[in-house]
């Protein structure tokens, strides 16, 4: 994969009908600052896919937009989670911490694809209509 740091120091791949972005650091500082961040992002991502590729991606920027700040706070939360389980004592916290280690797996890259080769891609297409709301429920951090 070809990854590329241009907008904010987010780590973005983009292939025919995919666009994966690296659930980092620079991707939590993005979110972090005041406005709306995974707007922003969205936006970018839109624009320099067309710009790579030469064809528009066929995902809306509220569903790129929703999708990354779900992926992006699942995978904070599954930090923590996984942080408390060092507290835990014997098995109970092995196995929290095991459990919130593979689903991290899965929020650490997220991989935002058209329809025809995401299977998710219908979540977060119906979730893009309730953008404000989630804007609203993170405040300064969407």
């Amino acid at each position: 994969m070809d990854w590329e740091c241009v907008f904010h120091g987010i780590s973005m791949c983009y292939e025919e009908k995919i666009v994966r972005v690296r659930t980092d650091a620079a991707l939590m500082a993005l979110l972090a600052e005041p406005g709306r961040g995974a707007e922003a992002l969205a936006g970018h991502i839109a624009a320099r896919y067309c710009e790579k590729l030469g064809c528009a991606l066929e995902i809306t920027e509220r569903s790129l937009a929703v999708e990354l700040l779900v992926h992006a706070y699942c995978d904070a939360l599954l930090l923590r989670v996984a942080a408390l389980a060092e507290k835990l004592p014997g098995q109970l916290g092995t196995r929290l911490k095991q459990a919130a280690g593979q689903l991290q797996q899965h929020t650490d890259i997220i991989d935002m694809g058209e329809k025809s080769v995401d299977s998710n891609r219908w979540l977060f297409d119906d979730l893009a209509p309730f953008y404000p709301v989630i804007c609203g429920i993170l405040g300064d951090k969407a």
